[in-house]
């Protein structure tokens, strides 16, 4: 089973918006945009509890915590 693309941000609260607000069940939506029961329902606590940011996921955060080459080398001959 080949990998499905990731949803937007936009497409995350629209699906959790669904559940919350038209009170759309999670089996239903789950088959209507192709995604497992089980991440809709972390969808939605993630809403609950951080709002909008919650929908962002890991990807969001790892984009802040990279750090470049130079930076981890220069890390790295500090340590030395």
């Amino acid at each position: 089973m080949s990998k499905r693309s990731p949803k937007s941000i936009s497409e995350k609260l629209e699906i959790v918006l669904l559940h919350l607000e038209a009170g759309k069940s999670l089996s239903w939506l789950a088959r209507r945009y192709g995604v497992s029961k089980d991440t809709l329902s972390n969808w939605v606590r993630k809403y609950k509890e951080a709002g909008v940011e919650g929908t962002r996921g890991k990807s969001s955060l790892d984009e802040v915590t990279k750090y470049s080459k130079e930076l981890k080398e220069q890390a790295v001959s500090d340590y030395l």
